[in-house]
């Protein structure tokens, strides 16, 4: 897993939305946390688990002081991490933490702890605690927007994969040929698909292959290594898909994650975020109801 979120953090991106976020986290998702800064004590240790490019403790340190300190599987981007009022560590797994028992007061992740091994990085949270009580993790829910979204993506992406890659591979070659005739035929095949798809609008604006088969058309004629650009649009959905089947099956943990808890006789708050305008469902969150920072 951490490879292409290697490659996805390294391109500078603070959220695990892309584009989805201008800045940072914005809306419930941004309000919850800091209501849970306003809550603890100031110059608590906090762990982030599945930091990125250090999103939460952004918004934590924001008119607070605390001791953070963020870890995450991938190579974060250096360049940015420098910013943040906080220790980023890169390359530490949530399954084995290089930290003392009862290290932190807090423990928190969002969209991050469900990627793990959850029986080993749930035993592993509990351990650094000084408290058991005291984590708080959002998660993603299989019925949200986010899931719904990104499974409409992931579809088309397949299908891209399996029923067009040939034809966009014969159009690129006779593109750089100058083969009017199988120019005009590919195309004619890649329309249909689109057309074919055009109600799941989202998957294909997702999947960026409108913008990849816009970009075949408009510099039809010019000297473009279109061999090239095709090479790079099938490295990055055959990424796309591996992100997001990972995300899919991510999602499918919640069940276990509150199942390890409660095993840990551990009494769990969960509640759902969603979005601020439309209410839909964004995210599950839990932590235990005898949590300090309530």
């Amino acid at each position: 897993m951490s490879e292409h979120w290697t490659n996805y953090w390294q391109q500078g991106h603070l959220t695990s939305f892309g584009g989805g976020f201008k800045t940072n986290y914005e809306g419930e998702l941004k309000h919850f946390w800091q209501r849970f800064a306003d809550n603890i004590e100031e110059h608590s240790t906090i762990l982030d688990i599945g930091t990125g490019n250090g999103a939460l403790i952004e918004i934590l340190q924001t008119n607070h002081n605390f001791k953070c300190i963020g870890v995450d599987k991938a190579q974060i981007n250096k360049d940015h991490i420098n910013s943040v009022n906080g220790d980023i560590l890169s390359g530490v797994s949530a399954e084995q933490l290089p930290f003392k028992n009862g290290q932190f007061d807090h423990v928190i992740s969002q969209f991050a702890i469900e990627y793990t091994n959850v029986n080993k990085s749930i035993e592993e949270v509990l351990r650094v605690l000084k408290s058991k009580n005291n984590f708080v993790f959002i998660c993603h829910h299989p019925e949200s927007v986010i899931i719904k979204s990104n499974q409409e993506i992931l579809d088309t992406s397949i299908k891209i994969k399996s029923k067009l890659i040939a034809h966009l591979d014969n159009v690129a070659k006779a593109l750089v040929e100058g083969r009017n005739d199988l120019i005009k035929n590919n195309f004619e095949f890649i329309d249909a698909f689109i057309f074919e798809n055009w109600g799941n609008l989202n998957g294909l604006k997702g999947s960026n292959l409108l913008a990849f088969v816009d970009f075949l058309k408009r510099n039809q004629g010019k000297e473009v290594n279109f061999v090239k650009a095709l090479e790079l649009f099938k490295k990055e959905l055959e990424l796309l898909i591996l992100r997001l089947q990972e995300l899919i099956d991510a999602a499918d943990n919640l069940s276990v994650i509150v199942n390890k808890l409660k095993e840990s006789e551990i009494e769990l708050e969960l509640g759902h975020i969603r979005e601020d305008k439309s209410a839909a469902l964004l995210a599950c969150f839990m932590y235990a109801k005898t949590a300090k920072h309530k």
